[in-house]
Formats: C-alpha cells, sequence, structure tokens
C-alpha cells in the first residue's frame, strides 16, 4: 500500500517548506514501516533526516527542464508522469503540499475527477502568493475556478496558522472542522546555540531563504542604507534564488557593497546563526518561513513583518513587526536593537523558550499522525 508525498517547488535549491514537509513524510514512515511513501518533486535531493528514515521512502524527480535564468527546474508534462505513477502505485493517499503551483494543481485536479484514494492539501500561504509565480491572466483564473473546486473536492486541509484557516473559511466557505491548523516545524536541538552578546561592537544582521520577489530583500537593502548612517552594521544575506543577480546589482548602486555578504546557499544554518546578531524577514507573503523558527531556536532577536501569521507565530515581545513596505519603519526598528543588548537578549531569551514549547517538528508531526491515523482506519 502507498502514500503519495507531492511538492511542487521548482527552485533548484530546497527550501524551508519543502524540508519540513520531507520531514514529516520521513516521520510518518517510520510510524508506518509496512506502507511505501512516496516522495513526488522536482527537487533531486532529500532532506538529511529523510535519508536517514528512508528504508520505505522511494523518491520520483520530476521530469524538467532547468531555466538558468530563474534558477529554477520546470516540470514538464506532470500529469501524466503522475498518472503512471498513480496506476503502477495506487496511492491510499495524496498529501499536497504548496498547491498554488501548477504540478499541484494538474495532480488535484486529476485526482478529484478519477477520485482514486484521499486528498490532504497543505497550505503554507494564501493564494494571495499567485501573483509573484504566475501571469495575472492565469492567476485570476486558478483563484476564482481551480482552487475553490481542489479546496471543495479535497477530503482534508491542513494550514500552518489560525489566521490561514479563517482565510480559507471567509473566502472559499470552506467549512472549520474540515481544516486543522498544524504549524511550521523544526528539529529545535539543531539550533540551539551558545550566544555572545555584543556590547558596543560591530552589529551583524541576517537574513536566511530564497531570494525572490516575495521575500522583500529590497526594502531590507534601502533600510540597511538607512542604518549605516547611524551604526556599524552588516549584513548577511545567505540563500539563492531568481533575484539574486538583481540584488547583488542595487547592492552596488547603493553603494553598500562593502558591508553586504551574500554566502549563497548554505546548509550549515546554526554556524550562520552563531553570526548572526538581529535575524530579519520581512517578507510580503502570509507565510511562516521556518528560517524564522530557526532564528528563534537559536534565541536571535527578530524584525519581521506585521502579518497576522508572524503576530501568531512569534511572540509579541519576541521583537519588532514592521511593515514590510515602509523603510523608515524596518530602518528606526533596526536601529533600536542596534544599540539595545539587553533588549536583544530578553527577546532572544523569550523566542527561544517558544519555541522550544510550541514549534518542535515531535510536537507537530503527531497533529499529522492522528490525521493519518483517521483516513487509513
Amino acid at each position: 500500500m502507498s502514500i503519495a508525498g507531492i511538492h511542487s517547488l521548482y527552485h533548484i535549491t530546497k527550501g524551508g517548506s519543502q524540508k519540513y514537509f520531507e520531514e514529516v513524510i520521513g516521520y510518518l514512515s517510520q510510524y508506518y514501516p509496512e506502507k511505501y511513501f512516496h516522495i513526488i518533486s522536482s527537487n533531486n535531493k532529500l532532506s538529511n533526516i529523510t535519508r536517514e528514515l528512508n528504508n520505505n521512502i522511494i523518491h520520483h524527480q520530476l521530469p524538467s527542464i532547468f531555466l538558468k535564468k530563474y534558477n529554477a527546474s520546470i516540470p514538464i508534462f506532470n500529469s501524466i508522469y503522475f498518472l503512471k505513477l498513480d496506476k503502477r502505485y495506487n496511492f491510499l493517499i495524496k498529501h499536497i503540499h504548496s498547491p498554488i503551483f501548477p504540478l499541484s494543481q494538474e495532480i488535484s485536479f486529476y485526482n478529484m475527477l478519477i477520485k482514486n484514494g484521499k486528498t490532504i492539501i497543505t497550505m503554507h500561504s494564501s493564494y494571495s502568493a499567485l501573483k509573484n509565480y504566475m501571469l495575472k491572466k492565469y492567476e485570476k483564473f486558478v483563484r476564482r475556478i481551480i482552487i475553490p473546486y481542489m479546496l471543495i473536492k479535497s477530503e482534508y486541509i491542513t494550514v500552518i496558522s489560525r489566521y490561514l484557516k479563517n482565510y480559507l473559511i471567509y473566502n472559499y466557505s470552506i467549512p472549520e472542522e474540515k481544516i486543522s491548523v498544524i504549524p511550521n516545524s523544526i528539529k529545535v536541538e539543531d539550533f540551539i546555540i551558545n550566544i555572545k552578546y555584543k556590547n558596543n561592537e560591530a552589529i551583524t544582521l541576517g537574513y536566511v531563504g530564497r531570494l525572490t520577489q516575495g521575500k522583500n530583500i529590497e526594502s531590507l537593502l534601502y533600510a540597511f542604507k538607512n542604518i549605516r548612517k547611524y551604526s556599524d552594521v552588516k549584513l548577511l544575506i545567505v540563500g539563492d534564488g531568481p533575484m539574486k543577480k538583481y540584488l547583488m546589482n542595487l547592492v552596488k548602486i547603493l553603494k553598500i557593497d562593502p558591508y553586504v555578504i551574500f554566502m549563497g546557499y548554505r546548509t550549515d544554518i546554526p554556524n550562520i546563526l552563531s553570526m548572526i546578531d538581529i535575524f530579519c524577514h520581512i517578507h510580503r507573503e502570509t507565510g511562516v518561513p521556518t528560517s524564522i523558527l530557526e532564528a528563534m531556536a537559536a534565541g536571535k532577536p527578530l524584525i519581521v513583518s506585521n502579518t497576522e501569521s508572524m503576530k501568531e507565530i512569534i511572540p509579541e515581545k519576541g521583537g519588532y513587526f514592521v511593515d514590510p513596505n515602509n523603510i523608515k519603519d524596518i530602518s528606526d526598528s533596526i536601529i533600536k536593537l542596534t544599540v539595545d543588548m539587553n533588549s536583544r537578549k530578553e527577546m532572544g531569551e523569550l523566542n527561544k523558550k517558544t519555541c522550544i514549547n510550541n514549534y518542535s517538528l515531535e510536537k507537530n508531526f503527531n497533529i499529522f499522525l492522528e490525521l493519518y491515523k483517521k483516513i487509513l482506519a
């Protein structure tokens, strides 16, 4: 008996949601050793924890075309490929993550029409993020026709925040009992580090994540230019993506290139976090990046967007919530933290405690497990 886990992010580097998705599949496969779990994605690498637990995990990389301009691997013939897999393995459950992407939409549509097995849809952000990934005309069609059909016809929906649950109830009239809130989670112990709090020393700001439009890194750079007038700071940008070249050019135009370091895609995130004093993630999307949870576990104070999802996950006194479109707001908030070591320490300790208590992978995995038990009963 087989279960399919489908994730359709196309970037060649693995993001937080894909890593989290694979780790959940890894734990589920351990609980159900008699079943085979199939990970279907465009990425050809599995997370470390999945590789460790993969006795009954089969990975299928979608046939794709690599677009160097966007640093993305675009799957082709998605439905045909999945149809062949489904006929071969007869998937009992199809667990679809990030359904704003075409792969998930095609597979969902196919599954609803054929009605073979049960479908779980996991939302990592609202469908307002569609505009960052597709043409405007197609976005309207997906949002008004395809997405409602997918949501209504699926048996179960999970979301990463109460805000997203309310979003689905209000915008798509999805019954409340059909939606489960399962927060993004991490292996907390991997990110707990020893911290040295700086006083009257140069402060290091940091961003970890994909370099894409919705992450709003350009606003952080404009704010950083302002901050350099008042404070001796540097900025680490960790990650890769289609906006890397644009951002590197912007750094030169703003004349801040001596103080901004692009570190590329890294896997040694605990080591990177040990170099950062203030973690900044001011994205315009409604999701909760796992890099923020990793920074919380590492005891870092935060500068984040004032979205409802952020306010729900991060304690009120764990950092500053800023308007992602207001450069002055971003600059002023960061400057406050650069000169206040005690606030940085208090915020970091609160964030660490919150992450340990609420966002451990082992704790939230049990919610997924109960959902699978219900389906497989």
